[in-house]
């Protein structure tokens, strides 16, 4: 946001009164508080752009709790004009809160921006003096109005959260409202069921009672609702972080090829350690949020893997965990993902890089998110090197013995026989396929001349 202001060469100094909600708003509905506008406002006034536009004034910036509150939010606008001269305001953003304000504004001519202020009544201009920075329902309500239109849907019933009582979580029924004046009241739609409800409310709803009633009316139900978006405790964030110690991939006494293995423990945990101390440290990312990270062991294993799973949900202080780090290991990370998808817990890895895991559709495997490229973008990226070049004789030869806990190449070989079957290659029989042990103690000097000789000469180009 760039705000340019022009004065008299004398004034040196150009006052900023930011007024939005406080961070401890129980029921804020706006995702605008002050930890959040700090940051992006101090960062604006020091660009080099403001200093190129205003280079003789200074921006000063004062900041104040509107509470969401159509008494404090005004009381707060009229202490910043009595005890400085007030060249501009940021906020209120609550419409409660900034309706009086808006109307000040015009008396004390001093213009108001605001990223809230959404409701239609707000478009008033010859009551309101303010500038929206944010879209307004009117784009809202004409959008879902078209929708109906287009779909030749007449008969609507609107559910909407609301407490008259609480002006903060009003934001709902002020919505909800514009989209039946714009059916109603414009375009001539019979007159659209509506019945609110109050989610907070101690006495329980009978939901399906609502739903039930208002299918009576309609066929279309729009359903509006309020989620808190600041809350005033702190919270865990508890994070299970299934990674493979080293030790799991010895061969024999003279050959380890733990270091081969690119997510072994002592590669992988300091990455995250790092990553959740700058989360810890960066007032724009998870407020007053308390994020731990329990480290177990996956041993590249199926059935360990499982069982730590189940460990992790059970053993942190009967908490359970709200995101799985891992496994990478496939054999490790397929039954994890099942359980996170039955638990609906999102689990992030590395690894799990075989095409199934792809397979979204499938609920076992909904949960999952790979921050590492599958197999099947790198078979497809062959594939298309094998159709620029024209190549039909193919030979596959990769590294496998079948007993390693992780077995990229031949999970590789899988992906690559899908995306050749897509493009319509032929993919190599049994002549021109072939698999060696590479790390086997008992075949420590391979003769792969031979398995070139034998196999890919004379079967393939």
């Amino acid at each position: 946001m760039l705000l340019v202001l022009q004065g008299d060469c004398e004034r040196e100094k150009i006052n900023v009164a930011v007024i939005v909600p406080g961070s401890l708003i129980q029921y804020n509905p706006y995702p605008i508080n002050l930890d959040m506008t700090l940051s992006g406002i101090d960062i604006a006034v020091q660009s080099e752009r403001v200093r190129q536009y205003l280079p003789n004034y200074e921006l000063v910036v004062d900041y104040t709790d509107s509470e969401c509150s159509l008494t404090i939010g005004p009381v707060r606008a009229m202490e910043f004009v009595m005890r400085q001269s007030v060249h501009v305001f940021l906020g209120p953003v609550c419409d409660y809160a900034a309706a009086p304000v808006a109307r000040y504004t015009r008396y004390w001519n001093i213009p108001m921006l605001s990223a809230g202020t959404m409701s239609d009544h707000f478009g008033r201009k010859d009551e309101f003096f303010l500038v929206r920075m944010m879209s307004s329902y009117s784009h809202m309500k004409t959008t879902m109005a078209d929708i109906l239109e287009y779909y030749h849907f007449k008969h609507v019933a609107m559910l909407t959260d609301d407490e008259p009582m609480d002006q903060n979580r009003r934001i709902c029924a002020l919505e909800i409202n514009a989209i039946w004046s714009e059916l109603y009241d414009v375009r001539g739609y019979p007159e659209p069921y509506y019945q609110d409800f109050d989610q907070y409310s101690f006495e329980k709803e009978n939901y399906s009672s609502m739903l039930l009633d208002a299918s009576k009316h309609a066929r279309v139900c729009l359903l509006v609702s309020f989620i808190a978006h600041a809350v005033a405790a702190s919270y865990e964030i508890r994070i299970g972080a299934m990674i493979t110690e080293p030790g799991h991939f010895h061969v024999s006494d003279n050959l380890n090829i733990d270091l081969m293995y690119p997510y072994v423990k002592p590669m992988i945990a300091p990455g995250i350690d790092i990553a959740v101390e700058k989360v810890r440290n960066d007032r724009n990312l998870l407020t007053d949020a308390n994020i731990s990270v329990a480290y177990v062991d996956s041993e590249c294993s199926n059935h360990a893997s499982m069982i730590r799973a189940v460990e992790l949900m059970g053993n942190i202080k009967g908490l359970g965990v709200e995101a799985f780090f891992g496994p990478a290991c496939e054999y490790a990370a397929a039954p994890v993902a099942r359980f996170a998808s039955h638990w609906q817990i999102p689990i992030l890895t590395t690894g799990a890089k075989a095409q199934t895991f792809g397979h979204k559709t499938q609920k076992e495997y909904e949960m999952i998110t790979r921050a590492h490229p599958p197999h099947i973008k790198m078979a497809e990226a062959f594939v298309e090197v094998l159709q620029y070049f024209n190549w039909k004789r193919i030979a596959v030869l990769h590294q496998d013995d079948g007993t390693r806990p992780f077995r990229d190449c031949w999970f590789f070989n899988a992906a690559l026989l899908a995306a050749m079957t897509a493009a319509g290659i032929e993919y190599p029989d049994e002549k021109r396929y072939e698999t060696f042990s590479e790390y086997s103690p008992t075949e420590a000097d391979h003769d792969y001349s031979e398995l070139l000789k034998t196999m890919v000469i004379p079967q393939a180009r």
